[in-house]
């Protein structure tokens, strides 16, 4: 992110007929909105910061007032066509804004952590906003907003006070259909790319798809029948191989036991794994033949058994500890890791030699990756570890990527989802000679790395794309966009603007002093509380010490105002404010008048 800074625009390098200004010279209302009481559903939606997106109003997330608060809004809080709703609170989302474009005159307000910006006559609602968004003032919210680090503010008085580089009203509108046209042709090419993105992922889906039906290596293995061992051969041979080992290590441990078997009955005891239910499944190349994971190798669930899974004892030590978060961000190989176990960790679990393959169960379902690093993992995972060397575990996890959406399937629509290491079993994979699985592997890792390569560079191509926007607008700002001399003027315009701000607020009915309810309990008058003081107070700091909550903002001024004549405003001192004058307003200090 680039850090941020206060706007600095220079009046002479703007063109003849511009000039600086700020965004409450040429707005005719600037306001948060209100904490409303909600409901399910109701006919007037409130507008809330997941909604404000810059292009546009995201209804999908709009809330609904409290039928009994329909009368709490003034008519000024109504949204309206070209409004800019500007998000003024929380990190990540503030300095977000949206422009407002209503559906068959529908009424919409805005909660209280977005404020709206509403443009005057003769300033174009579009050109306001591309300013906001651009990085002049993106890069200038950090300095200008308030709060501490979970409770950040854009405050109204630091809206009202950002500069903005005013051209004429019919310039702005030129210069607006100029960023529109430049930015419609950049959409148009990350669009595009966005779809050329979607095919490599298609086509890797093709490459995976072709390699375990037998068709990416169909050439080479008609080249090289001859000399390639029957799938089927090589399958009776891992098998016995699978029982032999069982076999040695029964007899090892009645060895160490001291209890030699009298015949042969404990064999019976050995579990053959599942055998592949070829009735329902596809042809495949008369050379191969289908068999199951786990007539292939070892497939186990991984180990956590200490309780809480938690600890803190548990981990902190020497042993990589990794999780189904892990495995889906490995992209095939797993190396990295974000928690370690020690040795009380270590004792409850299970080192997993590097060349397992890991298939997570839970959350993410059937995600894989083969572990480069000896490591644990908890029983959310599945490992995988091959027979010999006459099974590729590179071609096995190559499959589980082509049967990833059929496992997903299998897991329970709940909150968590899983499936359990029965199914995993039961997974039907073609096995062909070591000399295939290698070549099926090379010719699959060759054409996903070069799919890789394309992609990264459509990436790096859609990145660009977000300077180049703003450096459009850096250039619409500084008038280098369009060459326009008009004969209006901006001065006239901001005279006007003023005019018809001063005109509005006369005509406009005053507030009765007299309260429509009781004052809270828990309040003090404001007079009150001013003359309990011995020093000059802020005016958060009166709001705060008379009781008003951070809902009662508006009440807490109508009744500064009401007593306006009674109080003395202490402005600052602009040589000790750092932001002059964005924290002009929160360095303001009231007292009584002698």
């Amino acid at each position: 992110m680039t850090k941020s800074k206060l706007i600095e625009i220079d009046p002479l390098k703007l063109p003849a007929d511009w000039c600086v200004s700020n965004i409450d010279s040429i707005t005719s209302y600037i306001q948060r909105g209100k904490s409303p009481k909600y409901t399910e559903k109701s006919d007037l939606p409130v507008i809330n910061q997941k909604c404000v997106r810059w292009d546009g109003i995201d209804r999908a997330h709009q809330k609904y007032v409290h039928p009994e608060q329909y009368d709490k809004w003034t008519s000024e809080r109504f949204l309206v066509d070209g409004d800019i709703l500007w998000n003024s609170t929380g990190t990540g989302t503030i300095g977000r804004a949206a422009l407002v474009h209503l559906i068959d005159s529908e009424r919409l307000v805005v909660d209280s952590h977005i404020t709206i910006v509403r443009p005057a006559k003769g300033i174009e609602p579009k050109y306001l906003h591309y300013w906001i968004m651009g990085n002049e003032v993106q890069n200038s919210i950090g300095v200008v907003q308030s709060g501490s680090t979970n409770q950040v503010e854009l405050s109204k008085e630091a809206i009202q006070a950002t500069p903005i580089p005013l051209a004429p009203t019919y310039t702005q509108k030129i210069i607006v259909n100029k960023i529109e046209e430049l930015f419609s042709h950049i959409d148009a090419g990350v669009e595009g790319l966005k779809q050329a993105k979607a095919k490599l992922q298609q086509y890797r889906q093709s490459v995976l798809k072709d390699a375990v039906t037998g068709k990416l290596t169909k050439q080479w293995r008609e080249q090289n029948a001859d000399k390639l061992e029957p799938a089927s051969k090589l399958l009776a041979r891992i098998i016995d191989e699978r029982r032999a080992n069982w076999e040695a290590e029964q007899l090892k441990s009645f060895e160490e036991k001291g209890n030699a078997p009298k015949n042969d009955k404990w064999k019976e005891n050995y579990k053959e794994p599942p055998q592949a239910d070829v009735s329902s499944l596809p042809e495949i190349p008369d050379s191969w033949t289908w068999t199951t994971i786990t007539q292939l190798g070892e497939l186990n669930r991984g180990k956590s058994k200490h309780r809480p899974r938690n600890d803190p004892s548990l981990y902190g030590g020497d042993y990589p500890f990794v999780q189904t978060g892990d495995v889906r961000a490995a992209d095939g190989l797993l190396t990295t890791y974000k928690q370690t176990y020690s040795k009380k960790g270590l004792a409850q679990s299970r080192l997993w030699p590097k060349g397992t393959m890991c298939i997570t169960i839970a959350a993410n379902i059937a995600e894989t990756a083969i572990l480069g690093i000896d490591a644990c993992f908890p029983d959310s995972v599945v490992g995988f570890i091959p027979q010999n060397e006459n099974v590729s575990v590179e071609y096995i996890e190559f499959f589980f990527r082509t049967v990833r959406a059929d496992l997903d399937r299998y897991a329970p629509a709940t909150a968590q989802k899983n499936i359990n290491l029965a199914i995993l079993e039961t997974v039907s994979v073609p096995l062909m000679s070591i000399e295939e699985q290698r070549e099926l592997v090379l010719q699959v890792t060759e054409k996903l790395a070069s799919a890789s390569r394309v992609e990264a560079t459509i990436d790096g191509k859609i990145k660009h794309s977000l300077p180049l926007k703003s450096s459009i607008l850096a250039k619409a700002f500084s008038g280098e966009l369009v060459q326009h001399n008009s004969k209006e003027n901006t001065k006239d315009l901001l005279d006007q603007i003023k005019a018809e701000k001063e005109a509005s607020a006369e005509t406009k009915p005053k507030r009765s002093t007299k309260r429509g309810k009781q004052v809270n309990s828990g309040r003090k008058s404001l007079l009150t509380v001013l003359n309990e003081q011995s020093e000059p107070v802020k005016p958060d700091e009166l709001m705060q010490l008379a009781g008003f909550s951070f809902n009662e903002v508006e009440e807490f001024y109508i009744e500064l105002a009401e007593i306006s004549e009674k109080v003395e405003q202490l402005s600052p001192d602009e040589k000790k404010i750092k932001n002059w004058p964005y924290e002009k307003e929160s360095e303001t200090k009231l007292k009584l008048k002698d």
